[in-house]
């Protein structure tokens, strides 16, 4: 695939182009996997399969570009200017969810409706036995995981192809509101190649859906840049409280609770073959 890059590029350039011109100093770039998984997410209809597998494939091959101990200096650096990320950091709580105390929780609350809408669907908030929590950027990803289904709730997202674009966008815009910029940078780059390419994918096969799925990912983007730490908070601790008083409480502003099921009905009509 590379190779026809470089052709064209040589062809329109007049010198010709070789590979270390474009490789040099880009740890994306030279990444085979990374090339052709990401020109796989662009291209690609968003419902032709399903969300999960894509997901975890993708984190696992964009993890391997990252930079694993630049990302824990830029954290050992952020950790003295940053005490409540250096508390957080520090303390490396990981929660465990119970889901009989979750269904008990009282109807319209946070905790009820993580019952419904997480622990009902067999989704997993449990993660500490599947992951590492060595270092700082472990807890990171460990503690990411675990919330993403929460930012669903308390950014007011439903659980649908389209309502997957806030929690990622949200996370960063946390992110680059919370952390210094190289930093959230780093921590960002896989969410935000997961939720660039059904932008794409909705302006190339499902122009419909474009407007509400672009909607979505700069609300996120509000969101997380509105509000205040949550991500540090222990969600366990505002389970039982209704779900306004539990997003003022975290400090979570701009939500809207939009409904997406008909815009990620338009995504997910993949055309059947003849």
């Amino acid at each position: 695939m590379m190779q026809h890059v470089l052709e064209m590029l040589s062809d329109a350039c007049g010198p010709s182009f070789a590979p270390d011109t474009l490789f040099e100093g880009n740890r994306y770039l030279s990444n085979e996997k990374l090339r052709q998984w990401v020109a796989y997410l662009m291209l690609r209809r968003a419902g032709e399969v399903p969300g999960v597998p894509v997901g975890m494939i993708h984190m696992e091959i964009v993890k391997d570009c990252i930079d694993k101990d630049q990302v824990n200096a830029l954290f050992a650096k952020a950790r003295r200017t940053h005490p409540h990320l250096d508390r957080w950091l520090s303390e490396r709580h990981v929660p465990h969810f119970d889901a009989d105390a979750l269904g008990h929780c009282p109807k319209g609350s946070f905790g009820k409706l993580v019952y419904e809408n997480v622990v009902a669907r067999n989704f997993d908030l449990d993660m500490s036995g599947h992951l590492p929590n060595e270092t700082d950027m472990d807890f990171w990803m460990l503690r990411g995981l675990q919330t993403h289904d929460l930012e669903h709730i308390l950014g007011g997202s439903q659980f649908n192809i389209v309502g997957e674009m806030l929690p990622h966008t949200m996370r960063y815009g946390f992110s680059f509101r919370h952390l210094p910029v190289e930093l959230a940078a780093l921590l960002s780059t896989p969410l935000y190649l997961l939720t660039i390419s059904p932008l794409v994918s909705a302006m190339l096969h499902t122009p419909g859906a474009f407007s509400e799925v672009f909607g979505r990912i700069q609300k996120g983007w509000q969101i997380g840049q509105e509000s205040g730490p949550y991500f540090f908070a222990r969600f366990e601790d505002y389970l039982e409280m209704p779900l306004e008083e539990a997003r003022q409480a975290l400090g979570i502003r701009g939500v809207d609770d939009a409904d997406t099921s008909a815009a990620s009905q338009i995504v997910l009509k993949v055309p059947q073959a003849a």
